[in-house]
């Protein structure tokens, strides 16, 4: 059994759901986007909440361009240029880094 939710790619990068209590986090263009969870509601949609409070039911074939499209708008509002752009102080939404069993197969 695994805690990520599998979510339909899009035309904007890949969208990954890694464990959180309230749902799951939400990781666009390799970066953790603050205060936005997901819930997999099975099927064909998953929910996604915003700050614990706003949730909205999507599809999950446009899953990677609307949370991409949120992350984005999140990251505007904040001040910063876009989702990528690291600010003086410290980045938006910081990066992840995994470990996977092929980095640990001879």
């Amino acid at each position: 059994m695994t805690d990520t939710v599998e979510l339909h790619p899009g035309q904007s990068g890949m969208v990954e759901l890694g464990p959180e209590l309230s749902g799951s986090s939400v990781i666009v263009e390799g970066r953790l986007i603050p205060r936005l969870t997901a819930r997999d509601r099975g099927g064909d949609e998953i929910t996604i909440v915003l700050d614990g409070r706003f949730s909205i039911d999507i599809p999950r074939e446009r899953s990677g361009q609307i949370c991409w499209m949120v992350a984005n708008a999140m990251a505007i509002g904040a001040g910063y240029p876009s989702l990528s752009a690291d600010g003086a102080d410290r980045p938006f939404a910081p990066r992840i880094v995994g470990i996977s069993d092929d980095d640990w197969s001879e």
